[in-house]
């Protein structure tokens, strides 16, 4: 009834452009006929001489007795498969992306508090103490970086500990804890100052208490102890850059 190109022909007769013995509308009535189906042949392209393949789709309807078939060209089912295709490979790249991005950050906070514990403990052996922020962790996590922050917490107060007996040590060394002047040793490093800056000349006075001894003996060591904490004030209040008082025994002060 209607052909856009055969209008008002006879197409019995109409055969396929690649096959000179494919009867195109006979085969689409014999298919018709045998309850429908698919069949495909070369036709011309819209508006053009090349050859493309179409495919038709006839079926039989007994109310009205008549053969009705439907053509479309295997390009235009292609072009739609292409585009379906392209869609399905954009939607799974977008896919990949956004679950490797969800994963990375997954992975990042889950990975995080380890890798800061690592590089705390690293900070550790160089003598640095760090604690680091538990931040929104409510499971395991969060047990490990509270032990880790004890831990740190543990270490600092030990090294503060440390650090105020080893300073106590370096005074002890070089000082007398008694009459908060220097001792033989505190002597003896100024004394060495000096001579390396250059020093050629100086006075060494030593004195002694007597009696010491008996005080300690009669009114108790204790007493004996303010004596010279009372000796070793005085000196310390005179001291200057050249006079420079030390105990150097239990009753022998140098200057």
């Amino acid at each position: 009834i209607l052909h856009p190109t055969l209008e008002g022909q006879n197409v019995w007769d109409v055969t396929d452009f690649s096959d000179s013995e494919h009867y195109i509308v006979r085969e689409q009535i014999k298919t018709a006929l045998n309850g429908g189906g698919y069949t495909d042949y070369a036709w011309h392209l819209p508006h053009s001489e090349k050859i493309g393949k179409k495919i038709s789709y006839a079926a039989f309807s007994p109310d009205w007795e008549w053969i009705v078939i439907a053509t479309a060209y295997e390009l235009d089912f292609v072009n739609e498969a292409t585009e379906i295709l392209y869609t399905i490979v954009l939607v799974t790249v977008i896919l990949v992306i956004f679950t490797g991005y969800a994963g990375t950050i997954y992975i990042k906070s889950a990975t995080k508090p380890i890798l800061d514990i690592a590089k705390g403990m690293k900070n550790v052996t160089q003598g640095r103490y760090h604690t680091i922020h538990p931040g929104k962790h409510n499971d395991e996590t969060k047990i490990l970086i509270d032990g880790y922050n004890t831990m740190i917490a543990s270490l600092e107060k030990a090294k503060q500990k440390i650090t105020i007996k080893n300073n106590r040590l370096t005074y002890l060394a070089y000082n007398d804890d008694l009459t908060q002047l220097p001792n033989r040793n505190g002597l003896k490093e100024y004394v060495n100052q000096r001579l390396d800056n250059g020093c050629r000349f100086g006075y060494l006075a030593q004195l002694d208490i007597m009696g010491l001894r008996l005080i300690n003996l009669t009114i108790g060591y204790d007493q004996g102890d303010r004596v010279l904490g009372l000796f070793g004030k005085y000196l310390g209040q005179c001291k200057t850059k050249n006079f420079y008082p030390a105990r150097t025994g239990s009753n022998e002060f140098s200057i």
